[in-house]
């Protein structure tokens, strides 16, 4: 799997290649970077504006023309884009809640053997967190010919997601020398607070139920510089950005059992987790653009930065029956030094010098971060009696398709 590192670099190489390729056209005597004169094959000239769909020759002519939005309509300031977007959220590591456990009896020479066996039955792997649909928006201004400002946001619907497990098999702990069940229990669903099952724990194992829920959202701002790299035109057309986002995740995970052991009545273990990253972050990147048709280009985005994360995590924990019946709270906050990167590929159509549509996948990874289901205490003294502790070890992927369109005026 290509890391981000490994993508910042590729662009890099790809950036130092670029700026070495042989063009075959020149700049005007003049100067102006807004006509450009081509020599044919057969010697004669041609006038060409920069804008990429005046390219000349299809795929026979190394020029393909700057790509900017003042190349694409002369004299213009403002762009605007707008996209449809639909992401995924993947946690690069699973969190395991509730085990099936039981046991297989086997007689060797009169003797008991117990084999232990044990099946993970809830877990954040069955949250799938699907594709949420959003918006993107950008807006831009040329400063000069060769600077923009940029602002853009994205928003997305939350993602909510939930999964259950019920069991009514009885687990059986002891048999005699016939096999025969000498010690049981009503369930055999076992809690992460036990390490499941290992040993057993009165109140919080057993279960006759168990489910887990997961909301998360995500929020996106960004506001750069971009610098065109102007040089003499070929297919590829080359700009840097620098500026800073602002990325806030928030989850809630709430995990809650059921089990009539040892009684009276049910015994209830519900925990809720709540916690919130706040990402400010200074970021560089590149962008290049391909043309490979007149018309037709594609684009490849990389955006990376260090962001200072003010993180906190809030947990309830509510015991409904048993000796420990009652609710405990704990609270913490730190912080953090996380890290966010970006990609996005992307095929363009210009329609005209003022619209541009194009069809993609993008990318954002998130690192360092404190995710609900991780920040889920499952020793049982430090639940009930503190200290809260935060666990900043969540590293989040979300990607999807866009689709959307550039105004340039």
């Amino acid at each position: 799997m290509l890391t981000v590192k490994g993508w910042l670099a590729w662009t890099l190489v790809v950036a130092t290649v670029a700026v070495g390729i042989p063009a075959t056209s020149a700049v005007a005597a003049n100067g102006s970077s807004e006509l450009l004169v081509v020599n044919g094959s057969d010697g004669s000239s041609h006038d060409m504006g920069l804008a990429c769909s005046s390219c000349i020759g299809g795929l026979e002519t190394t020029c393909c023309g700057d790509m900017s939005p003042t190349a694409m309509l002369p004299g213009a300031r403002w762009y605007f884009q707008a996209d449809l977007i639909a992401l995924r959220r993947d946690a690069t590591k699973n969190e395991d809640f509730q085990s099936w456990n039981a046991n297989l009896f086997t007689l060797d020479d009169g003797a008991v053997i117990t084999t232990p066996i044990s099946e993970t039955v809830l877990s954040t792997d069955q949250l799938h967190f699907q594709n949420q649909a959003g918006h993107q928006l950008l807006l831009g201004y040329m400063i000069s010919d060769c600077y923009a400002l940029e602002f853009s946001y994205f928003d997305l619907h939350d993602w909510e997601e939930i999964g259950a497990v019920r069991d009514n098999t009885e687990y059986v702990a002891e048999v005699d020398g016939d096999l025969n069940p000498t010690t049981t229990y009503p369930n055999s669903l076992f809690s992460p607070f036990s390490d499941f099952g290992n040993p057993p724990i009165e109140g919080v194992d057993y279960n006759r139920f168990a489910q887990i829920s997961y909301r998360s959202s995500l929020d996106n701002v960004e506001l750069n510089v971009r610098h065109w790299l102007r040089k003499r035109p070929s297919r590829l057309a080359i700009s840097v950005l620098w500026g800073g986002r602002h990325n806030a995740v928030h989850e809630q995970f709430g995990y809650l059992t059921e089990s009539v052991y040892p009684g009276p009545g049910v015994i209830s273990n519900a925990v809720n987790v709540r916690t919130r990253n706040e990402l400010w972050a200074f970021q560089v990147g590149s962008l290049l653009e391909f043309c490979v048709d007149p018309g037709w280009h594609l684009e490849y985005e990389v955006k990376g930065g260090i962001a200072h994360n003010r993180a906190f995590q809030e947990s309830v924990y509510t015991v409904t029956g048993g000796e420990n019946a009652g609710v405990y709270t704990g609270r913490a906050d730190k912080d953090l030094t996380s890290w966010v990167a970006s990609m996005r590929l992307d095929l363009v159509y210009q329609f005209g010098a003022h619209l541009t549509t194009h069809i993609g996948y993008q990318a954002l990874f998130l690192g360092d971060l404190a995710l609900a289901s991780r920040n889920m205490q499952t020793d049982l003294d430090m639940l009930m009696l503190g200290p809260a502790m935060l666990n900043d070890g969540g590293h989040v992927i979300y990607h999807g398709p866009e689709a959307g369109f550039v105004v340039t005026w």
